[in-house]
């Protein structure tokens, strides 16, 4: 537990940090765009989803269905990882909250990779390929449930459990800045903004529900935690193995373009 003289420190740091961010910001340049004024932002959030929803549905289908899987993968992986990290580091595990800690810091800086890794290898990866991102977090995932079965110690469970997760992380980076781009080039430049906002609001809904399922799943069925981590690698595998044909249409579409 921190103690209360290292709280003061950490808020201290967060106030600075913040305090830091602002004097960044004051040199930041935007320029003016004049918008004509809306009556009734309701009517024009709504006319936008509907003419999002629209033009998804009826013009550019691969990428209404690019959004829903990348909806799922969230859906599966972030409440996966991010829930279950404090309760099988803490409760199944019964280690300190320092280790969870430390758990939550590598897998941060695992995303951070992620997105190195996808600006290093962006002209050499293919759309097409996202999938086998899909697997690679399916069968890591289907990894540690295995090694649940074993009687492993618990410093050697975290520390499998650890290694997985910056590898889904990575993985999960990477293939979620490759969807981004593929929907961002397939979609035309009047619309990119509605299309990324309707992305947004999908992806936002999916995140908490995710946590909420998860959180229901590791209280009730606490005794049978393999059991949920080789469900949902087999649905990250299915999500995966589903959408090639989309991968693969949205790279031939960039590649004619």
């Amino acid at each position: 537990m921190i103690s209360q003289s290292n709280l003061c420190e950490h808020y201290l740091g967060c106030a600075i940090c913040f305090f830091s961010a602002t004097i960044l910001e004051a040199f930041i340049k935007i320029p003016k765009i004049i918008l004509p004024q809306i009556s009734s932002p309701l009517h024009a959030v709504k006319k936008d989803l509907g003419e999002s929803f629209h033009f998804l549905t009826s013009e550019q289908v691969y990428v209404f269905k690019a959004i829903l899987l990348n909806a799922t993968f969230v859906f599966l992986i972030q409440p996966l990882i991010t829930t279950g990290a404090p309760f099988i580091i803490r409760v199944v595990l019964n280690l300190s909250s320092v280790l969870n800690g430390l758990s939550q810091a590598f897998m941060g800086a695992a995303g951070l990779i992620g997105g190195i890794i996808a600006g290093v290898i962006a002209n050499k990866f293919k759309t097409e390929k996202i999938y086998r991102l899909f697997w690679i977090m399916g069968i890591s995932i289907a990894a540690f449930g295995g090694s649940l079965l074993f009687n492993f110690s618990a410093n050697l469970t975290y520390i499998i459990f650890v290694m997985i997760s910056i590898v889904v992380f990575i993985s999960a980076s990477i293939a979620g800045i490759f969807i981004m781009s593929a929907i961002q080039q397939n979609v035309a430049d009047n619309m990119l903004g509605r299309i990324m906002s309707f992305y947004s609001a999908i992806v936002s809904v999916a995140l908490p529900i995710g946590i909420l399922l998860y959180g229901f799943l590791y209280e009730k069925f606490i005794d049978h935690l393999p059991a949920i981590l080789f469900l949902t690698s087999a649905a990250i595998l299915a999500v995966g193995n589903v959408g090639k044909n989309t991968y693969r249409h949205l790279s031939n579409k960039n590649t004619g373009r």
